[in-house]
């Protein structure tokens, strides 16, 4: 598994994670970011299978991880109200429980 992050400095949460995916696909594959397709679930995917990768994004940062096992991400601010009814949708039994 790698992990990297950089700050948004003017761009969008959604174009810093791609553009580190890409940089993270290409020191892997030496070749260029392929399609990327999306499961009913809307979970984005790459269509040989072969890589797994996660983004996610702050008001501040874009975070991007990849592996070739089943990989989830996801960044808070530490300042932002969650609201833990919605828990039961992202999280598993367990991570409820903790």
């Amino acid at each position: 598994m790698k992990l990297k992050w950089k700050r948004l400095d003017g761009q969008s949460g959604h174009d810093a994670a791609r553009e580190l995916l890409a940089t993270m696909y290409f020191e892997e594959n030496r070749c260029e970011l392929p399609s990327i397709l999306r499961t009913e679930q809307g979970k984005p995917y790459f269509p040989d299978g072969n890589w797994r990768f996660s983004i996610s994004h702050t008001d501040d940062h874009a975070f991007c991880a990849i592996s070739r096992c089943n990989i989830g991400i996801d960044a808070e601010s530490m300042d932002r109200e969650i609201d833990p009814r919605v828990g039961h949708r992202y999280l598993s039994d367990l991570e409820q429980k903790r």
